[in-house]
């Protein structure tokens, strides 16, 4: 089982957010783990949930008659859909978008729902 625990360093040490960490560590005791390291990527905020959820899937629902569910998986295989070379298509999800990359997945559905003759406001424009 692989878990994401979140810390700092500090003088090259590793300082775990979470005490769990050592309990979780311990269970591997003599035996080889990978680790990974990488910076801290914030993920999408309440408001932008809000704003994907009560604004824009909800427009797209009412001016297509679509359910919010098939508002979903279709935006999201418009738009978070990855090819690569040799291997099939793999569409991503919403909640392993970074607070940027849900901006511009919103942004790429802003522009998709223009080109449609929907406008769909930006979150500065709405109250959540």
């Amino acid at each position: 089982m692989k878990k994401i625990f979140s810390g700092t360093v500090k003088r090259g040490k590793f300082i775990p957010t979470d005490m769990a960490y050592w309990t979780f560590f311990s269970t591997f005791e003599g035996k080889e783990v990978d680790v990974a390291v990488g910076p801290k990527v914030k993920s999408r905020s309440l408001p932008q949930n809000k704003y994907l959820n009560g604004v824009v899937y909800k427009l797209l629902s009412d001016h297509f008659g679509m359910t919010r569910t098939e508002v979903h998986d279709t935006m999201r295989s418009l738009h978070l859909t990855e090819y690569r070379q040799g291997c099939p298509p793999v569409v991503k999800s919403t909640t392993d978008l970074s607070t940027v990359e849900f901006e511009e997945y919103c942004t790429n559905i802003r522009v998709w729902a223009s080109e449609q003759g929907l406008y769909i406001p930006t979150p500065n424009e709405v109250e959540l």
